[in-house]
């Protein structure tokens, strides 16, 4: 992922990633949105402050999607939450190392982290959310 060529669809929001809960959608949408805006602040010049300034706001909208994927899941009755509990603290874990990680710098660095958030949450949605619409489903009685 380099700031080359069309950065406009560097995330680009697909249908497929709509988990069918009007509230997650959004907050989903929003996340991309984020790295969207945050990548292309990365490849303007002089963008070091918007570099530094990524994981903060990453970490910050995390958690606060998190906490409220949680509360609907819980609410929902979905079955493996725990363990979809334990993904959310893995990637805010991964998200602090990334802060703590000084070898690898400039350029490299952020290409790297922005392509694990990129990765990291569609896969989530895809692999993990989607076993939820089952229970999101019958939670909203649709």
């Amino acid at each position: 992922m380099r700031c080359e060529g069309d950065v406009m669809n560097a995330f680009e929001w697909k249908d497929m990633f709509n988990i069918g809960h009007q509230e997650l959608d959004n907050d989903h949408r929003k996340y991309f949105d984020l790295l969207n805006e945050c990548y292309m602040s990365s490849c303007a010049p002089g963008s070091a402050k918007a570099n530094a300034d990524l994981l903060r706001r990453v970490k910050s909208y995390a958690a606060m999607h998190f906490s409220y994927e949680e509360e609907v899941l819980r609410a929902s009755g979905y079955p493996d939450y725990e363990r979809h509990e334990k993904l959310h603290r893995s990637f805010e874990e991964h998200l602090a190392e990334l802060e703590n990680v000084n070898e690898i710098t400039g350029e490299h660095k952020y290409e790297s982290m922005f392509s694990f958030l990129l990765e990291w949450f569609q896969k989530h949605i895809l692999e993990e959310d989607r076993k939820c619409i089952p229970y999101l489903k019958k939670s909203v009685g649709t």
